[in-house]
């Protein structure tokens, strides 16, 4: 943070005291032990900047230059409640998921897109009853990153960021280097990740055995935990999620981390685990700590990108970097899985009735299907 703010009770003479406190933390380097990736990152104040490279991103959205520049929900979302998305206003498409192909074919040949649009306009997340769960400015959607003037710059949750090329390069190299899960999950055809988790499940119990929802209280009342989404017999535990902005895949990761960590060090939370399993899956010893290698963490990305490549936001690369530190710290092989979605389900829109309430058209029904069967009583 630019500046620092606090409130204590002291007394004046102590203030002198206590700034000392504050300078000798400013001046600390201590956070390069656990974050070293601090001082390669850099948030942009500079105005100039910042719409020096607004431009830029607005020139790749025009040019529809979307390798590098895309849409995502920009907060942790229960995708359990969402029903889908919208553009702009009520009576637009909804959407299973937000991206530029979408949004660009909504807009008319003459619509001039530039940053005050994208600040202007906005995203929104429904429920199944049409309730806005949140409302983003289309810019705060945008995730976009650009080379410039020999500095690579990012643009997440509507703040930019500058960071040293070297680092860009060895975040990259790292990434494109972890391995891909040795099984191919089945394609995402649902409407929610719970959904997806019990078919894949239904599949192969012999196999897999479903751990979504199944909440572990350890080390407090506060705290929740769950294992995995889905537990494979063969020693994989599965994370799944859908793809969102940095901070939605940086709590997967996490997620990820917590529970393989409670694991590999406490039997009291390989207890709570073997409680939910079935008995075909039951951990046969809960007091030995497991061998290094014997299970992995696999985070299972359901993402609508086209192919086998899976593109994640600069800062995700660097969150699963660190998550993949820890993780093979504690003796865990990690895995990347994509999880394709279904092409219907990616081209498909829903509208809504808003004309007509649900009692007139369930009504309209009823009198459709009486005059059938009246008519059908009078030829015969």
């Amino acid at each position: 943070m630019d500046a620092l703010k606090t409130t204590v009770r002291t007394q004046l003479c102590d203030i002198p005291a206590l700034l000392e406190i504050y300078y000798k933390k400013f001046v600390d380097t201590s956070y390069k032990k656990n974050f070293p990736w601090i001082d390669h990152l850099m948030e942009i104040n500079d105005a100039d900047i910042c719409h020096r490279l607004d431009k830029l991103m607005v020139k790749m959205v025009n040019e529809k230059e979307f390798n590098r520049c895309w849409l995502a929900a920009p907060d942790i979302i229960n995708w359990d409640q969402v029903n889908g998305f919208r553009y702009f206003s009520k009576r637009s498409p909804l959407y299973h998921d937000i991206n530029f192909t979408d949004f660009m074919k909504l807009l008319s040949d003459d619509t001039i897109i530039d940053i005050d649009f994208l600040k202007v306009k906005n995203i929104t997340c429904l429920d199944e009853e049409d309730k806005i769960l949140f409302k983003w400015s289309v810019y705060k959607c945008i995730y976009c990153e650009i080379d410039d003037q020999d500095e690579s710059y990012l643009l997440s949750g509507g703040k930019w960021y500058r960071v040293t090329k070297d680092f860009v390069k060895e975040i990259n190299n790292t990434y494109n280097n972890i391995p891909r899960y040795d099984k191919i999950l089945p394609e995402y055809n649902h409407c929610s990740e719970a959904e997806y988790n019990k078919y894949v499940v239904s599949l192969d119990p012999n196999s897999f055995a479903l751990m979504d929802s199944k909440i572990i209280n350890h080390g407090g009342a506060n705290n929740k935990i769950e294992f995995c989404d889905i537990y494979a017999k063969s020693g994989s535990l599965i994370h799944v999620k859908r793809y969102g902005a940095s901070s939605v895949l940086s709590h997967l990761f996490s997620q990820g981390v917590v529970s393989g960590e409670l694991f590999q060090i406490d039997a009291k939370f390989r207890e709570k685990v073997n409680d939910y399993l079935p008995d075909s899956h039951k951990l046969n010893d809960l007091k030995t700590p497991p061998s290094r290698g014997q299970y992995n963490i696999v985070y299972a990305i359901i993402s609508d990108s086209p192919g086998n490549a899976l593109e994640l936001p600069f800062f995700s690369r660097l969150n699963i970097r660190y998550a993949i530190r820890r993780l093979e710290g504690y003796g865990y092989n990690v895995a990347l899985a994509k999880i394709n979605v279904n092409q219907r389900l990616k081209l498909t829109r829903r509208f809504r009735l808003y004309q007509i309430s649900g009692n007139i058209f369930t009504l309209m029904i009823e009198i459709v299907f009486k005059k059938i069967a009246d008519w059908i009583r009078t030829i015969a």
